[in-house]
């Protein structure tokens, strides 16, 4: 018998949903607000600006729009971090009681594993399969395809790649080139990140939609009842 109980999962799910679309919306004005930058800079290159006080108060309001929304997009990436382990959390706990054969991974654990250094590039993927396998009925036939798990981990890592690339490029670029290469990392960041909050989003209402079929009190009334008829023959 299982150590853990199962657990609805759903308010939690509600809120993780809501935190990572306004991820989205955020990152969307990040996009936008980057591209605003680009223009800018091309103003300047091409002497757009002849008067100092113009340029200072276009830097100026540049700097503060960008300023915001990175710290928003900080903000979302910490809320929404912590909100998806704490959904693998859960989620590893139900699927420990529905299989345990196949959840190979302890809820700790699986948290432990998208935290550690250097583990954290493959392990979250092997976290999530086992979640998958453990969380589908018997009946379902062949385990879940990886590569879609892949992918969704992936472009998270991709995403955090390129934001840091893009900010050790723009503590001190030296010329209009690093700038607009910094500008460009940031975009695609932001675009991955997009595409990763999307795909987790996908990833929380299949593994929601597979762990809501199953029924504890049936399953938990199971071997009481194969006692009894043991009990009964003998």
């Amino acid at each position: 018998m299982s150590e853990y109980s199962f657990k609805d999962n759903s308010g939690l799910s509600i809120w993780l949903r809501r935190f990572l679309w306004f991820s989205i919306v955020v990152l969307a004005a990040c996009i936008v607000s980057d591209i605003f930058e680009r223009l800018l800079l091309h103003d300047i290159e091409n002497g757009r600006y002849f008067i100092e006080s113009e340029l200072n108060e276009a830097g100026h309001k540049n700097d503060l729009r960008q300023g915001v929304l990175a710290l928003l997009s900080a903000v979302m990436f910490f809320v929404s971090g912590i909100a998806l382990l704490r959904w693998v959390y859960f989620s590893v706990q139900n699927a420990q009681v529905m299989n345990p054969e196949a959840m190979k991974y302890t809820p700790g654990w699986a948290i432990a594993w998208f935290l550690i250094p250097v583990a954290s590039f493959w392990m979250p993927i092997l976290v999530v399969h086992s979640l998958f396998r453990a969380s589908k009925p018997e009946s379902a036939g062949a385990d879940q395809n990886s590569f879609p798990i892949v992918i969704w981990w992936v472009q998270y890592l991709i995403s955090s790649s390129l934001v840091s690339w893009s900010n050790r490029m723009m503590q001190n670029p030296e010329t209009m080139d690093e700038i607009y290469l910094g500008n460009a990392l940031s975009i695609g960041s932001e675009i991955f990140g997009i595409v990763f909050c999307f795909m987790t989003l996908k990833l929380i209402s299949r593994v929601n939609s597979l762990q809501s079929a199953f029924d504890p009190v049936s399953e938990a009334s199971e071997p009481t009842e194969n006692t009894a008829e043991s009990t009964a023959g003998a």
